[in-house]
């Protein structure tokens, strides 16, 4: 994972102060300063990593999105790009991208950001962090009428119990593999709440483990 020097001086304090906040209050402030200024502050954070021209054309294509569907192909598009070269400023991104999938209901694109903001605390060897993200994810698709890909459920529970295993957790982990077999056997049952809502009525929200 990439590290900014802190030595580096920035070109705007309102962005960088925006690193200490959430996904959103990120997006915001890049909205908030205009393309041009978050250009020069990003391009100085991260020197010739990225060809400035790339580097451009991506924040153009989020900056001038016209629709949620354009903003979330940009966004997901912008952090991709910078996830070698700026570890802060592509998690925050996945973080809107997360916030904003659970908002408009969008399973797909929650479960997206899930995978990537895990993979992010994985890699700073904080599991249980990385855990948290797919049981908040689960609890969502319990509530309400939430809808998502079956496999998003399955992939869930699955990296949960690796999770735990990695972090010496075994009980947990056998707690997970456990409540992953009540949800197979409604997906494979063909129930409606495999895809819809919630397929445990009545079971507890699932937590972590510490």
């Amino acid at each position: 994972m990439s590290e900014i020097n802190p030595l580096t001086l920035t070109t705007s304090p309102r962005l960088s102060a925006a690193l200490q906040r959430d996904g959103p209050a990120f997006e915001q402030a890049l909205l908030d300063v205009g393309q041009v200024k978050t250009e020069q502050w990003l391009g100085n954070r991260i020197g010739d990593e990225i060809e400035r021209n790339i580097l451009q054309e991506a924040l153009a294509a989020w900056f001038e999105a016209t629709s949620p569907e354009d903003r979330v192909m940009a966004r997901v598009e912008l952090a991709e790009l910078v996830s070698e070269v700026d570890d802060e400023v592509s998690e925050l991104l996945w973080e809107a991208s997360l916030r904003d999938g659970y908002e408009r209901d969008d399973g797909d694109q929650a479960f997206d950001a899930v995978s990537h903001l895990a993979r992010i605390s994985e890699s700073s060897a904080d599991a249980l962090t990385a855990a948290e993200f797919y049981i908040e994810f689960l609890n969502w698709r319990r509530t309400g009428d939430h809808v998502s890909d079956p496999e998003s459920v399955h992939e869930a529970f699955e990296e949960l119990a690796r999770l735990a295993e990695l972090d010496g957790e075994t009980a947990a982990a056998a707690r997970y593999a456990h409540a992953h077999s009540v949800f197979t056997r409604v997906a494979d049952d063909g129930e409606a709440n495999a895809s819809v809502g919630d397929w445990a009525p009545g079971s507890p929200a699932f937590t972590g483990w510490e």
